[in-house]
């Protein structure tokens, strides 16, 4: 089956494997976590600990709760990435399995938070890398007449897009290769100034 908020494709078998696990909630308990999950779409760190707590009535074990979020963060970024409204995405929610009052429930928090998930997902899909920062410096020789062999150690600071974070990278360069990296990034700065 064909579902809107997949894309017009079908819904993942390990999403319906999930929805047994949703409907041991509440209606009410669907909402919260619901609520929490749409929170972390939107930017803000998941709160495991309170969707253990409001779990626990439903004797979810930790395989569940992670389960259960993941199909969750799934289910609502999917629709978010392909602008379901809340009507047909409740809908289609029963259509997997879930029942009426969680679909609703889902489909509410859901068009509560559209907005705020969808501005996280672009900037999101639209980060890359940034140079941070660049050192270089010449590695020791022991030979003083080997001058124009010098190696040069260059180091890298990357801040990653996706992931966050800085990664350091390091390489040994020789003086004709150092020259080259050089020349070929005046380069691109003239062509990316052009």
């Amino acid at each position: 089956m064909k579902f809107r908020f997949c894309g017009d494709g079908d819904c993942p078998d390990w999403v319906l494997t999930e929805i047994p696990t949703l409907t041991r909630l509440t209606s009410i308990k669907m909402r919260l976590l619901c609520g929490l999950v749409t929170k972390a779409l939107a930017g803000e760190d998941m709160d495991f600990e309170r969707a253990r707590t409001l779990t626990a009535d439903a004797k979810f074990g930790e395989a569940d709760v992670q389960g259960a979020v993941a199909a969750l963060r799934w289910l609502l970024g999917s629709a978010s990435k392909h602008s379901v409204d809340a009507d047909s995405f409740s809908s289609e929610l029963q259509q997997l399995g879930l029942p009426r009052e969680h679909a609703q429930a889902a489909a509410k928090v859901f068009g509560e938070h559209v907005a705020a998930i969808t501005a996280h997902l672009k900037t999101l899909s639209l980060r890359v890398s940034a140079l941070e920062g660049v050192s270089c410096s010449p590695l020791p020789s022991h030979d003083a007449d080997a001058v124009l062999d010098r190696h040069f150690s260059l180091s890298l600071s990357v801040r990653d897009g996706v992931a966050g974070g800085i990664r350091t990278h390091d390489l040994t360069l020789s003086r004709a290769q150092l020259q080259d990296l050089l020349s070929e990034l005046h380069r691109a700065k003239s062509m990316m100034e052009g």
